[in-house]
């Protein structure tokens, strides 16, 4: 059955047309109905995806900012859903373009600008922890979907064997050149790795795992570095423990 609200059922006296079945609408046409996606105030002006097929992009017609945000949309499973607003425009966007690579949105509008929006990798399910680099130029966040995201001019993902609960940034005495960072990773598992991330030349990061502990018997919750002792630092978990490591390369210590 389609929503109470659809279009598709509307009545209409008009003598010119032809009343058509939500069954034969459902079942008969050429290009049956799957999902209706709700969000826009307005009709829509323009829609478009991305070659891979996951993102669709979607504006309509506008006379302000209210109504002028691209609402950018993500396939999840059999579903449509809804991912999240683009501002940017003060009128009816008319075209919106993927890259050809897929990382980047262009739009035009009628109130004569065009705005390019990066498409950043996001976290498919839910996220759990995020922490910020000592030098706050980019951030971390950790989900359910076995994934860490370094977020910066560029967001780059590593995966892991099992969902990502904790985050840490250690200070700058831990990296072995500037520009590089070292992140403790917490997992669903109780293992706890420590990662180096430094500055490719397209702009993202190359993160490597350089230690990996199993510190807990369950899932690790925090993750806390020492505020003046490179290398130290303590962990908690579910299962109602708390460790002191000590972590760097040739370190693998646990203190109870």
């Amino acid at each position: 059955m389609l929503p109470e609200l659809s279009l598709t059922t509307k009545a209409t006296t008009d003598a010119s047309t032809s009343l058509v079945l939500v069954g034969d609408q459902l079942n008969r046409s050429v290009w049956p109905e799957l999902q209706k996606l709700y969000g826009h105030g307005n009709e829509l002006l323009c829609v478009t995806s991305n070659s891979a097929r996951t993102r669709l992009a979607s504006a309509c017609k506008s006379r302000d900012s209210q109504f002028a945000a691209i609402w950018l949309w993500a396939s999840a499973e059999e579903d449509i859903v809804a991912l999240q607003q683009l501002p940017g425009h003060a009128s009816s966007v008319v075209q919106l373009a993927f890259s050809p690579d897929d990382r980047s949105l262009v739009s035009v509008s009628k109130d004569r600008h065009v705005c390019v929006y990066a498409l950043q990798p996001v976290h498919k399910r839910i996220v759990w922890t995020c922490g910020w680099a000592h030098d706050s130029r980019l951030f971390a966040s950790g989900s359910r979907d076995d994934t860490m995201i370094l977020w910066g001019h560029v967001a780059s993902a590593l995966s892991f064997s099992s969902a990502v609960t904790a985050v840490a940034f250690a200070k700058a005495e831990m990296s072995t050149e500037e520009g590089t960072y070292v992140i403790a990773v917490g997992l669903e598992s109780g293992w706890v790795h420590l990662v180096e991330a430094s500055a490719a030349a397209d702009g993202k990061w190359e993160m490597t795992t350089i230690q990996s502990i199993r510190a807990h018997a369950a899932t690790v919750t925090r993750l806390a570095w020492h505020p003046t002792t490179a290398g130290l630092m303590v962990s908690t978990s579910q299962d109602t423990s708390v460790v002191l490591l000590q972590l760097g390369r040739g370190e693998g210590g646990i203190n109870d």
